[in-house]
């Protein structure tokens, strides 16, 4: 009895529409809102161990809610748009938005293959850029020496005599970082990084914020603030040290600011290198830092290496293959997301294929009609694709901004533990998957498109 008359002389039955006070809407709002608070939680109000956990389970719990709300969200969605696509094309701009919206569910669950596509995209985008950019800024902020000079990739360690080796060059300033470890300072378990009191000053840039760097020339050691705070710490205490059976005592000179991990140029703990090798007979040098005379170039790059011995298993780094190397793991990460993010659209372009030809099927009366009364057959191919662009914006909008949405906030985990760490948006790699996402549904709807314009306007029109 429900049924209007005029529906039922159609061939296709009319798709039930979404409602606010649908079950799917009320369960879909009661996801995302539940996601929302699990994320904002993992993001200000969580430990640091269980932080990332809680976002992800936010994450999955907001993008379920929100794939339930996409039939809700098409309508102000396709609204949003309807001006930008009249004016590009009057007609066939006002169709394609009357027909996206007129299966609202089928819409959605169309666009909701390219909405979980794009959020993970977008998500691991942000995240990578941000910590590209992060560890960009501090190889420029705390590397103030020219180069740095490593073992080849393969090659572990470096021999004791390297460092000598540049004593070759003049007016150049160089310190091995000698990590020494098994280390107890104070009780507490230690990996000491021994450093050229004289020449580190001049190499590394350490934001000193208790006491100074010079005590390192007193045979004291100076501590990053994560590790002092930590312990309780401060400048001028005095602290038991053992290793391997040697006992001893050190005083603590100085505290600087460093990531709440351990590093290479800023390690938690940092002291002169006669201390550490009255505990340690064979530490491991890691790196040497080298400054010039004359600053980076050609002719300091030649000396070092001429320095060296011409070395194959020593590589000399300027501060741009230093960037190189830090940040080729990251990059090569975000290449088989995207990589993932093409398959995800090639199998997401089936879909909105299918979605498509449904519709010109459901549609041939309507579609044999238009053209009875002068639509040309490249007006209706022009409408079916502005019905795909439709669906393809609509699951990249959603998507795109879940993405950010959760980047942001496993970015805000990191932000008090890792200096210098802040949230970067890639705009130009987000509008790249737009721009993707946009093209899989433009494609995908070349078939769809063609066997609307074929439809047979006698046979279509006398359809029951």
């Amino acid at each position: 009895m429900a049924i209007p008359p005029v529906a039922a002389l159609s061939a296709a039955e009319p798709a039930a529409p979404a409602r606010p006070g649908s079950p799917r809407t009320a369960v879909g709002a009661a996801l995302v809102l539940t996601g929302t608070a699990a994320v904002l939680y993992g993001a200000f109000g969580a430990g640091k161990e269980d932080a990332r956990a809680v976002i992800g389970v936010g994450a999955a719990l907001t993008l379920a809610g929100a794939i339930g709300l996409i039939p809700l969200l098409s309508r102000p969605f396709v609204a949003l748009l309807r001006p930008l696509l009249i004016r590009v094309n009057p007609v066939h701009g006002d169709l394609a938005a009357r027909n996206t919206v007129r299966d609202p569910r089928r819409t959605g669950a169309t666009a909701a293959a390219l909405a979980i596509a794009l959020t993970l995209a977008s998500g691991l985008s942000v995240l990578g850029v941000s910590a590209t950019q992060y560890l960009d800024g501090a190889t420029t902020r705390d590397l103030t020496g020219d180069y740095l000079v490593k073992t080849a990739p393969g090659v572990r360690g470096l021999a004791p005599a390297t460092a000598g080796l540049l004593g070759k060059l003049p007016g150049a300033s160089y310190s091995p970082l000698n990590q020494s470890t098994q280390y107890r300072i104070g009780g507490v378990s230690s990996v000491l990084t021994g450093v050229d009191p004289a020449a580190i000053g001049r190499l590394l840039r350490c934001e000193v914020t208790e006491g100074s760097l010079d005590s390192l020339a007193q045979d004291k050691i100076a501590v990053a603030d994560f590790k002092a705070r930590a312990n309780g710490w401060k400048v001028g205490r005095s602290l038991p040290l053992k290793r391997l059976g040697k006992e001893g005592e050190v005083t603590i000179g100085a505290i600087y600011r460093a990531a709440d991990q351990q590093s290479n140029l800023l390690p938690s703990v940092t002291a002169p290198d006669s201390l550490v090798a009255r505990y340690d007979s064979a530490p491991n040098t890691d790196a040497i830092v080298v400054a010039t005379a004359g600053g980076p170039g050609r002719a300091a790059f030649a000396g070092i290496t001429k320095a060296l011995g011409d070395n194959p298993a020593l590589s000399v780094l300027d501060k741009e293959a230093i960037r190189a190397e830090d940040t080729s793991g990251i990059d090569n990460q975000l290449n088989v997301f995207y990589a993932l993010l093409g398959m995800a659209l090639v199998i997401a372009a089936p879909g909105i294929a299918n979605t498509l030809a449904m519709s010109v099927l459901e549609r041939r009366k309507e579609i044999g009609t238009l053209r009875a009364i002068g639509l040309d057959r490249a007006g209706v191919a022009r409408m079916i694709r502005m019905e795909a662009l439709l669906v393809g914006a609509l699951g990249a909008a959603v998507g795109t901004v879940m993405g950010i949405f959760t980047g942001w906030a496993l970015g805000r985990t990191l932000q008090e533990s890792v200096v210098g760490h802040a949230l970067v948006v890639p705009w130009g790699r987000l509008a790249l998957g737009v721009l993707l996402a946009l093209a899989g549904a433009l494609l995908a709807s070349l078939w769809p498109a063609r066997r609307a314009a074929r439809v047979d306007i006698p046979a279509a029109t006398a359809a029951q």
